[in-house]
């Protein structure tokens, strides 16, 4: 819910999804005083408990970095289910270089600490603490968007006056898809 509070105060109706009942239970208990807030408890792949055609705006950070390609394509699925036409969704997820992925470099992970450094290095550009951040490229997310009939507006690094923000520390993306019209 670090996201949501800012959320909650300029949408009429927000919901948010989990598929953690503690982490749903703690943000009901920190959002108690609130009536705009639709709590759904998911499977960790759906949106179940969302009407069709019901949300104008999607917003996810920090989750989707960990999310694999599967599990991603599944939710972009379900956010076109979910999104009005001309609805849009930003999503913050992992940016691993696509010819790393492409190669099956993950693999070099197997090989113990010096093969995990070296997949860092060929799949991030720098060795760090990567933060558990999955196995997926902006490329990947582009293409499942457009499985999804999402359109992908833009896909950015850096924000703000004189770029002041960024998510380079991990290589992730910030994603902005929006819903076809008619």
């Amino acid at each position: 819910g670090r996201w949501s509070e800012y959320l909650i105060h300029t949408c009429k109706k927000v919901y948010l999804v989990d598929m953690n009942d503690a982490c749903i239970d703690f943000c009901k208990q920190r959002f108690s005083n609130y009536n705009n807030i639709e709590y759904v408890h998911n499977d960790g792949m759906k949106l179940d408990g969302v009407a069709d055609n019901s949300i104008d705006f999607v917003f996810s950070y920090d989750s989707f970095v960990h999310m694999e390609q599967d599990v991603i394509g599944s939710y972009l699925q379900e956010i076109s289910r979910v999104l009005q036409p001309g609805g849009s969704c930003i999503l913050h997820h992992s940016g691993r270089f696509d010819i790393a992925i492409k190669l099956g470099l993950h693999r070099l992970k197997k090989l113990g600490a010096i093969g995990y450094l070296l997949y860092q290095l060929c799949s991030i550009g720098r060795v760090t603490k990567e933060g558990w951040r999955a196995n997926v490229s902006k490329q990947i997310v582009q293409q499942l968007a457009e499985e999804a009939d999402l359109q992908v507006e833009y896909q950015i690094q850096e924000w703000g006056q004189h770029n002041k923000y960024n998510v380079h520390l991990f290589h992730d993306y910030i994603t902005k898809l929006v819903k076809k019209k008619n």
